[in-house]
């Protein structure tokens, strides 16, 4: 995410990145990672996803570490994406398995 900040993408694309990214079981532990409150409640996976995303919309700690937490998530993608241009690769419809859809996502906004 060359000089971009999770809080300054448009909220559908953050939704798109939480939601290829994390499973249920994530989306709980990112919920205590970050100290976000549920405010007691047992909340669905896609009230912890919108919740993540109302985070993301504006710059705070939480939101900080997210971005954080998504960067060190994709490093290992950083480089295979960095030597390809990923919007020509997507138009192109190459299939690269070993690099999940998320991660072109966070590298190309």
């Amino acid at each position: 995410m060359a000089g971009k900040r999770i809080w300054e993408l448009q909220p559908f694309t953050v939704c798109r990145i939480l939601g290829l990214t994390f499973n249920e079981m994530e989306l709980k532990k990112l919920f205590r990672e970050l100290k976000l409150s549920n405010n007691g409640d047992l909340l669905q996976a896609s009230a912890m996803h919108q919740q993540l995303i109302d985070v993301c919309a504006n710059k705070t700690q939480a939101s900080k570490n997210m971005g954080a937490v998504l960067n060190k998530r994709f490093e290992p993608y950083k480089e295979k994406i960095k030597n390809q241009d990923v919007v020509k690769l997507i138009e192109q419809g190459k299939t690269c398995t070993d690099i999940p859809l998320s991660a072109f996502i966070w590298f190309a906004v």
